[in-house]
């Protein structure tokens, strides 16, 4: 925000155990002004920030993404993420398309390239949501219990 001449808006869902450290630290960082808090919401709503979103942060401490992740990239969007590639290398023939982000620069420089080359990103969605169709669709994750199942009923 500080470096940018654009004006950009993070939406922040006013949830989580930290939520009165990240409020205190987003005054503390003078950037209030940019951000939007919003409370928890229904999946449909959630699904329309998505798509009014540019990009998607998502977890950072866990070394796993979750459905957040998964639902932005399954709307086109790139998203930056910590997780632990070897888990996604054990679990998938590929990597998903994400940005990986561990430390609070690498963070802000993906976001910084992301303000200097939006249509790279654009393109990373796209090529994140044919990951989630290959890997995640609801007839990929059906067919894998069915095959589970299979294996132990014989």
């Amino acid at each position: 925000v500080k470096e940018s001449a654009l004006r950009i808006k993070l939406v922040l869902c006013a949830w989580g155990e930290d939520l009165t450290r990240s409020r205190a630290l987003c005054h503390e960082l003078g950037v209030e002004e940019s951000i939007v808090w919003r409370p928890l919401m229904p999946k449909p709503d959630l699904i329309k920030y998505y798509n009014a979103s540019d990009i998607v942060l998502d977890q950072f401490n866990l070394g796993a993404w979750g459905l957040t992740t998964l639902e932005a990239m399954a709307c086109e969007k790139a998203v930056v993420l910590n997780y632990r590639k070897e888990w996604a290398e054990a679990c998938y023939l590929e990597t998903p398309h994400v940005c990986y982000a561990a430390t609070v620069e690498e963070i802000f420089a993906v976001l910084k390239d992301f303000v200097r080359n939006p249509q790279q990103y654009r393109d990373l969605g796209r090529m994140a949501r044919e990951w989630v169709e290959r890997y995640h669709s609801s007839s990929v994750v059906a067919n894998k219990h069915l095959e589970f199942y299979r294996s132990i009923v014989g």
